[in-house]
């Protein structure tokens, strides 16, 4: 059977001259115990932040103006290009479907509406869109002005036409969207929607996420305070425990008493063990001598008598053949 390797490790550091002590360090189990001052460090880092906010829901406030501006921001930005006008190519190549020019995401940018775009076309006042607010010129609907109708103008106007026509699809179509509902059991409704339908949809997933962060920020305002007073109290007599047992739990002691243990045993209680049985055997020797010569005796005095009474009762017997002077 192979030796215990955790016992040997116990051993070394516990009654060795030059052992450490650590006995948990032995047992492997000091790691293991560092929860304590974990949990310590931790508890406190909590009692800093209690005044703190667990949610910024000023960041929530943002998410749903940012909804609201552009949760209908679809921009012109085909996967190959048709060739457009040079010159407004600008204007018409990451269009929005708003009618106005819109300020970007960034802050920055301007992001080209319906009407700019309209204009693009073959200048001012020749187009406007159905969906637009700047009127005159050719009306452009989902449908027109059509491939034949167009088939006049030049190529460059003619797919400028063609991606305006597909601007109008997109706000006229009333189910080219897809706004799904997630009911309290976390099954998910497909629904279809319009343009303006999806806008409302997106800001309203986004009211609902505002909603469920400031709940959130309250159930976690409570759970920390409950963290932070009736947990710690209740770990508190066990976290003092454990503490304890990794600062005090100190088998060095033992060696200590290992020595005195092997001083009282190897310089007292055994010599006088070896005396005591070296004087018990002289008296085993004396006891022994003793037995003998008493036996010698007890046999020579036993012989003599018999030897006596034998004689004595043959003198009586054969007395009368004794010879007489």
């Amino acid at each position: 059977r192979a030796p215990d390797t955790l016992s040997i490790d116990v051993w070394r550091s516990c009654l060795t001259p030059n052992g450490t002590g650590d006995a948990l360090g032995a047992l492997q189990l000091r790691q293991r115990l560092d929860f304590q001052r974990v949990l310590h460090e931790e508890f406190v880092a909590l009692e800093d932040k209690m005044a703190g906010a667990v949610v910024d829901i000023a960041k929530f406030e943002l998410l749903v103006s940012q909804a609201t501006r552009f949760g209908g921001l679809f921009l012109l930005d085909p996967d190959e290009p048709k060739p457009l006008e040079p010159n407004t190519a600008s204007n018409m190549i990451g269009s929005s479907l708003e009618p106005d020019d819109i300020e970007g995401p960034d802050g920055e940018s301007v992001i080209p509406g319906l009407n700019t775009y309209a204009s693009a076309i073959a200048g001012p006042g020749r187009y406007s869109f159905e969906h637009g607010t700047a009127g005159g010129g050719t009306l452009i609907t989902a449908t027109t002005p059509t491939d034949e109708e167009a088939s006049g103008l030049l190529m460059v106007q003619q797919n400028a036409l063609y991606y305006a026509r597909l601007k109008e699809q997109i706000l006229s179509d009333p189910r080219v969207f897809r706004c799904d509902v997630l009911d309290a059991q976390l099954r998910v409704t497909e629904i279809t929607c319009s343009y303006e339908e999806f806008k409302a949809t997106v800001r309203r997933y986004a009211e609902q996420v505002r909603a469920a962060a400031e709940l959130m920020g309250a159930e976690a305002q409570t759970a920390r305070q409950m963290i932070a007073e009736d947990m710690q109290s209740s770990l508190r007599q066990l976290l003092a425990e454990v503490k304890a047992l990794r600062e005090l739990f100190n088998c060095r002691f033992m060696w200590r008493r290992w020595e005195l243990f092997d001083l009282a045993l190897c310089n007292r209680a055994l010599p006088g063990m070896l005396q005591g049985a070296a004087a018990w055997i002289v008296i085993a020797c004396f006891s022994m001598f003793l037995v003998t010569a008493h036996y010698k005796m007890w046999r020579h005095l036993l012989d003599n008598r018999i030897v006596g009474e034998e004689l004595e009762r043959f003198s009586k017997k054969y007395g009368y053949l004794s010879i007489k002077r």
